[in-house]
């Protein structure tokens, strides 16, 4: 409290001293004086009290004002006290007036004829008038503090420093004359005086319009935020009638009467509330239930990224996709309910996910006749699902959410006032439960932005009544008292239902959020706080450049209104040499300036004339960068990237087979594969095939027509009784296949579907990445029998070391059922894929779709796999000299350096830039002797809005829905851009330029997904850019061979997805993250990652092998907070929690990111494996049986083995969900690992490692922070017991690992 109070009094005379800088009059009213203003003596005369106020009332004071206040702009602020009059009010008093040489006056009276001395404000000529009237008296010998300001727009009135009104000034402030306080006389006017009872202290002018926060700070006010004084909360009646059922259609009557909110708040940018679509939810209860309605319309053409069903093995996480979340917090108990739109759902008590509490959810989408589509859902939460008998009789705590995927938005919303997440419960609403209430709802309603404010209410309450409906405006901050522009008292009938349409003209600038509020005498019902922003432009424009035009709406209401109903304006475009492109005389409210791409760069101004006097009344300005040197770079299309190699053609008796490393594909009498090979190994039993009316179509003819060393090109063409069928195929160097495909049905084809069948044991595992975000994409196990599966533009089947893809960019044409998109049968011998493209096809009516095809590892692992590890700058210095690094990749840390995350390249000249580029040069610096291979922090296909670029194309570059990043929380946002515009050039070059400017070896991309774009102006709808990002990634490689760099790095941030065919080019995946400790419960109360993940995770989407891309597993152990029960120290708990990962990852050779972990077991195995030398070293999976489990379980053993050495090195892993210490016996196959037998072994974990001790020497040394590299070992508790038999005695705790050297 007292710093609180130090720092406001601090603010206090800092503002003190900026008002003194540009006061241009002040006067103390506490004695006779001759005052000087503008070379005139005005005597200040009369009476004064023995406390320093002077008398006024029968006489006055005029000041010559026009030195004083600027005819644009000014602030007057005035101290008084008025002293109870000896006769009634019948005269008006002039307390202050403002006038001009016209009929113009603004100031204040108190009203003649009132019983108490009630005040107004005008602003007016008599003609156009702006007024405030208070609604309550002043007290009688009480000091006021009164001020209005002007600025040409807006007046605003204070008292005693807080706002009670603005509105737009009504006509300018021209030809200053006389500020009067009490009685005056000029040529128009000459109010007469009264009673001596008003007296004035001080008299204090700006010639600029003070801010709110300024004029708090004069009068010493310090604001209470509009959300404690005014808090939002919601009263819940209990069910009227019926209840409903839970079907997903709110259909029922007791929705009517059923509690609701006005406006869920937009998250990021809660001012653009009144841009979310049309939605609302409802809630109310019975003995048994609570229910929670609501819905959402989706405009026209939307893609709604509908999310997945939940089954028996698989609950999916909502939040990525189209979806709504409930929170309601109980006494200490959060409970969290979601749903997306396909039906799917998920519970959680406070950050247990695996809390499953009974409830129901129904979920319906349907379209209707305007295009639009509405999604409805229906929940019944039980009461003892709550852990209740029935509602709660205290207030609780709710929140309602929506993550939305349209159009223009992809945000969370929430009922969320003050903060940014979803789950904390001190920022969630107050609810409470009645018997019963009176209740809102909003059907239908406009943008308030935009000022003219249309919406339908329902109003319903089961005893009737006098219900008063209040509309405000207000500002966050509490600087203002709320205006009322909405007031009204309805009359309901007892279980009336009413409905009413309101039209509402806002015009009040400055003010930042609406009040809602429902009562019913005394008692507020319902009260919401929605930020808003008046728009106050007359027209809006898009600079479209590159499409060369600039669409302009202009809003003619609100120039009508301003200037008259005949208004007549005028439209010009002039360049930056004054040069007029454009004149147009406004005939509609939209138009269209054309713009030439060729234009000059620099600023270009777009004004609106008044015909009537040829006036400038609102001007725009707009900053063409013109089309730069980043959109002239030569890409090198041809040129084979290492390490892969040049695609090899032959044709054969087999078909024409085109080879890349490590894969084949094979067309024989075909348009689609008729065999794949990975690694030496067919992929199919049969060829692919097109399928429709339950049989094949004919295959046909697959041509060449381009056959280089990087790309082949060819024609596909089959014709039938059924069908005609022509398209293009290209398939590159990296394996991606690529089909263009257009059917032509001869007669009404019915389930068309591309079939693909696998041997049985070549599909374990499938994984469905959706690239809308964690949550939105699938892994699991495949097992025997049949499965369907949503829509994932990217759908991943294989087992531990090689696979194959089937992916899309879009599905837009397709009419299958979006959730059995896939079907999956598999039995002993055989997977048939089946992917469901369309159910009917009429005759003559042509079918086009794409889809791509890649056999997986798509490279070979680098030369030092896999110990190209990826770690970061802070335990650099950790490396050993003259040794193989330990921190391998480092993702250089800046942020805190001094850094700027925004400006990743650093080379913006601007403060944010300058700072990034100082804080990389200085890491840089410290970290080069250390053997490492720095990368710098970007976001893949982020750019900053800094840029002029960035800034004048982002429409056109941008996805939609728009993705805005401000990571620094400075204000500085980046925005997500498609790879498929020229903002993957713009990106290019700029990194090309920072290679240039720094010595890096490589790149690191966050943020590195695909999501969906729906971007129509670049020619994106309902479309995942896979292959523009893969082009992308492409030109990077490019650009750092070009640069010198011999082996290209780009490390990848995918958490949660896999999307394999953008990825071919990547040298690194970052996975894993999905983790977080703080919002996920996988790690809470003692967990570790084995407690939660199965095998499947690790084998597939966590894994190197089946991809081929150095997948570096990043599983942060960051120590818990204690109500997740991180009573351990940070060491020891970040050492349990390594050896499990190491658990699992090891034996799928495959390293983690050293990140967030424990450093000193990363340094022993990373010693061990050069030791052994494990990149040289043949690497045996446990899935090809090594070794053999006598004895134990939930074992997995894998090994390494130089055909010249007579050693293995063996990676034990134990995995299993029980946490046993087991003494397990391994048998090894020696005739695989080319032994004759085994001798000794040594538990290399355990054995002494007097080296270990340099550790902690070097972390002292160099600073190392503890935190960012912990090296202090516990117990891995791993022994070996006896080699007998050739079988090896191990004893071997849960969730850990051993690295056993065995010699022959």
């Amino acid at each position: 409290m007292k710093r609180s109070y130090l720092a406001f009094l601090l603010g206090l005379f800092i503002l003190s001293g900026l008002y003194a800088s540009d006061e241009t009059f002040k006067l103390i009213f506490d004695r006779a004086q001759d005052l000087q203003v503008a070379g005139q003596t005005v005597p200040l005369a009369g009476e004064f009290t023995s406390d320093q106020y002077w008398i006024f009332g029968q006489q006055g004071l005029s000041l010559p004002a026009a030195t004083l206040l600027s005819q644009e702009a000014g602030t007057v602020f005035f101290r008084f006290r008025l002293q109870r009059p000896e006769t009634e009010l019948l005269l008006p008093r002039y307390l202050l007036t403002l006038r001009t040489r016209s009929r113009l006056n603004a100031g204040w009276a108190i009203n003649s004829g009132e019983k108490n001395a009630k005040w107004s404000f005008s602003f007016t000529d008599r003609s156009k008038t702006m007024r405030y009237q208070s609604p309550e008296a002043l007290e009688y010998n009480k000091e006021y503090a009164f001020a209005f300001t002007y600025d040409g727009s807006t007046v605003r009135i204070y008292q005693d420093g807080k706002l009670l009104s603005e509105a737009p000034q009504p006509l300018p402030m021209a030809t200053l004359g006389n500020l009067n306080i009490g009685p005056y006389k000029d040529g128009w006017y000459a109010p007469k005086g009264w009673g001596n009872d008003c007296q004035a202290k001080e008299l204090r002018l700006w010639n600029r319009a003070l801010s709110p926060a300024e004029m708090a700070g004069l009068c010493g006010v310090e604001f209470t935020p509009l959300h404690l004084s005014q808090p939002p909360l919601l009263s819940v009646p209990r069910l009227v009638g019926a209840a409903p059922v839970v079907d997903g259609e709110l259909n029922e009557g007791a929705w009517h009467f059923a509690a609701s909110m006005p406006s869920l708040i937009y998250g990021q940018f809660k001012e653009k509330s009144g841009e979310l679509p049309p939605h609302g939810f409802a809630l109310t209860y019975d003995d048994q239930n609570l229910y929670l309605g609501f819905r959402t319309i989706f405009p026209g053409g939307t893609s709604i990224q509908a999310g997945g069903l939940r089954e028996a093995n698989y609950e999916p996480e909502v939040w990525g996709t189209e979806s709504f979340e409930f929170y309601i917090t109980i006494a200490d108990r959060r409970y969290r309910f979601g749903g997306n739109v396909a039906g799917g759902y998920v519970e959680w008590l406070g950050v247990d996910s695996k809390w499953n509490g009974t409830w129901t959810y129904k979920s319906t989408l349907k379209m209707r006749i305007d295009d639009s589509q509405l999604w409805q859902g229906e929940v019944a939460i039980p009461w003892k699902t709550l852990e209740l008998s029935g509602p709660p009789k205290e207030t609780v705590k709710f929140n309602f959410c929506r993550s939305w995927k349209v159009p223009k938005v992809e945000i969370t919303s929430s009922l969320n006032l003050i903060g940014k997440t979803y789950g904390n419960p001190e920022e969630h609403v107050d609810l409470v439960f009645l018997e019963e209430a009176p209740v809102m709802q909003i059907l239908e309603q406009s943008n308030p932005n935009l000022g003219d404010y249309k919406h339908e209410i329902a109003l319903a309450a089961k005893a009737g009544g006098a219900l008063r409906y209040r509309l405000e405006l207000g500002h966050l901050d509490g600087s203002s008292q709320p205006l009322p522009i909405y007031d009204r008292v309805f009359q309901l009938k007892p279980e009336e239902y009413m409905t009413d349409k309101l039209d509402i003209s806002i015009s009040n600038t400055g003010y930042d959020c609406l009040v809602y509020s429902l009562a019913r005498g005394n008692q507020v019902y319902m009260r919401e706080i929605v930020p808003f922003q008046l728009q106050a432009d007359y027209f809006t424009i898009q600079a479209l450049f590159l499409s060369e035009k600039i669409p302009v709406k202009v809003r003619l209401p609100m120039l009508r209104n301003k200037f008259g109903a005949d208004f007549s304006g005028t439209l010009l475009l002039t360049a930056p040499d004054k040069k007029v492109l454009f004149r147009q005389t406004l005939a509609e409210a939209e138009l269209v300036i054309p713009f030439s791409r060729q234009n000059q760069a620099g600023e270009y101004r777009i004004d609106l004339l008044n015909d009537r006097n040829g006036e400038v009344i609102y001007s725009q300005t707009l900053n063409y960068p013109g089309i730069g040197e980043w959109a002239r770079q030569d890409f090198d299309e041809e040129r084979i990237i290492p390490p892969f190699t040049p695609l090899q053609y032959s044709n054969a008796a087999s078909g024409l087979t085109v080879s890349m490393w490590g894969r084949d594909y094979t067309w024989k009498n075909s348009v689609f594969p008729s065999q794949i090979r990975s690694q030496n190994r067919e992929l199919l039993t049969a060829p692919i095939a097109l399928l429709a009316n339950g049989k094949e179509l004919h295959q046909g003819v697959y041509s060449g027509s381009k056959t280089a060393a990087h790309r082949g090109e060819f024609q596909m063409q089959a014709d039938s009784a059924e069908a005609q069928l022509a398209g293009n195929s290209w398939i590159e160097y990296d394996g991606v296949v690529w089909n263009q495909l257009e059917i032509t049905p001869k007669t009404a084809l019915n389930d068309v579907k591309i079939r693909i069948r696998m041997p049985a044991g070549m599909v374990k595992f499938l994984h469905g990445s959706g690239g809308g975000g964690w949550g939105s994409r699938t892994t699991a196990r495949l097992h025997p029998g049949e499965r369907f599966l949503r829509y994932y533009p990217v759908l991943w089947v294989g087992m531990e070391d090689k696979g194959l893809c089937f992916f899309t960019e879009t599905r837009k044409n397709w009419s299958s059922d979006k959730l059995k998109t896939f079907r999956f049968f598999k039995d002993d011998n055989e997977t048939i894929i089946e992917i469901n493209l369309a159910a009917k096809l009429k005759a003559g009516e042509p079918f086009r779709f794409d889809f791509g095809l890649l056999a997986s590892p798509v490279r070979p692992l680098p030369e030092n796999y896999p110990l190209n590890t990826l770690g970061w700058s802070h335990m650099s210095p950790l490396n050993r000299p003259g040794q193989r690094p330990v921190c391998d990749v480092t993702y250089i840390a800046t942020q805190g350096g001094g850094g700027d995350l925004g400006s990743f390249f650093g080379d913006q000249d601007n403060q944010d830039g300058r700072r990034q580029a100082a804080a990389l040069d200085k890491e840089l610096a410290r970290i080069k002797p250390f053997g490492c291979r720095p990368i710098p922090y970007t976001c893949a296909m982020y750019l900053s809005a800094k840029y002029p670029e960035m800034a004048a194309f982002k429409d056109e570059w941008g996805m939609v829905p728009e993705i805005a990043m401000d990571y620094n929380h400075t204000g500085h946002y980046v925005y997500g851009c498609c790879p498929s515009t020229g903002a993957s050039d713009f990106f290019v070059y700029r990194y090309k330029k920072m290679l240039e400017r720094f010595e890096l070896s490589g790149i690191y991309f966050d943020f590195g997904l695909i999501p969906e774009c729906n971007n129509k102006l670049h020619g994106c709808e309902q479309r995942f850019p896979l292959l523009g990002m893969r082009e992308f990634y492409r030109r990077i490689a490019l650009a750092q061979l070009e640069a010198g760099i011999k082996e290209p790095i780009l490390v990848i941030h995918n958490t949660d997805h896999v999307q394999l065919p953008a990825l071919t080019f990547t040298t690194h995946l970052l996975n894993g993250e999905q983790v977080r400790q703080a919002s996920s419960s996988t790690l809470h109360d003692k967990k570790d990652i084995l407690d939660s993940y199965e095998l499947v995770m690790f084998a597939s989407e966590l894994s190197t092998m089946p991809f081929g891309i150095t997948n570096s597993v990043y599983m942060p152990a960051d120590k818990l907070a204690e109500r997740y029960g991180g009573d351990e120290e940070d060491e020891p708990y970040k050492f349990r929690q390594t050896k499990a990962i190491l658990a699992a990852i090891l034996p799928h050779n495959t390293f983690p990111c050293l990140w967030r972990t424990h450093y000193g077991i990363y340094d022993k195995v990373v010693r061990f494996y050069d030791r052994f030398d494990v990149p040289k070293a043949k690497f045996h999976g446990y899935w090809d049986v090594p070794a053999r489990l006598i004895k134990g379980q939930n074992v997995i053993i894998s090994v390494y083995r130089h055909a010249s050495e007579k050693k293995i090195l063996a990676v034990i892993g134990h995995i299993g969900k029980e946490h046993l210490d087991q003494d397990v016996e391994i048998a090894f196959d020696l005739n695989k690992l080319g032994l004759s037998g085994l001798k000794t072994a040594t538990d290399l974990m355990t054995a002494p490692d007097p080296d270990y001790e340099w550790l902690e020497e070097a972390m002292k040394k160099y600073r190392v922070p503890r935190v960012r590299a912990p090296l202090r070992l516990g117990e891995f508790g791993t022994k070996v017991i006896a080699i007998e038999n050739n079988a090896l005695k191990l004893h071997l705790p849960f969730h850990t690992f051993a690295l056993v050297e065995l010699n022959e």
